[in-house]
């Protein structure tokens, strides 16, 4: 939801039109999931001097549910679906699409 938020607001201030802001909150509300599945990832099978924080602390969360397996796919799942929700903003997404690139590098 953070990040929707965030995404919605700058595309009313950028004057965006509503299927452009739709387009940032789809874009946005995948990019979430996928961080917050990573995020989770990081913290089932990262190393605490990497990630910054205790690891294996947090027991209700997309691991537990899901496995290992099915959150990487979840993960690539939701960015390539994040970084096909910008495709109407044609050779202007780029940073959009290096963020969801650099999503997937993510250590911390």
């Amino acid at each position: 939801a953070l990040f929707v938020a965030s995404g919605t607001t700058a595309a009313i201030i950028g004057d965006a039109s509503a299927e452009e802001i739709g387009a940032i909150e789809e874009y946005a509300g995948h990019l979430g999931f996928a961080f917050q599945i990573l995020d989770d990832l990081l913290d089932a099978t990262g190393r605490a001097d990497e990630v910054g924080k205790p690891i294996q602390k947090d027991k209700g969360n997309f691991v537990t549910l899901y496995g290992l397996k099915k959150c990487r796919q979840l993960v690539q799942e939701h960015t390539e679906k994040a970084i096909s929700s910008v495709g109407l903003f044609d050779k202007k997404n780029g940073k959009l699409t290096f963020l969801a690139h650099m999503l997937l590098r993510r250590k911390s």
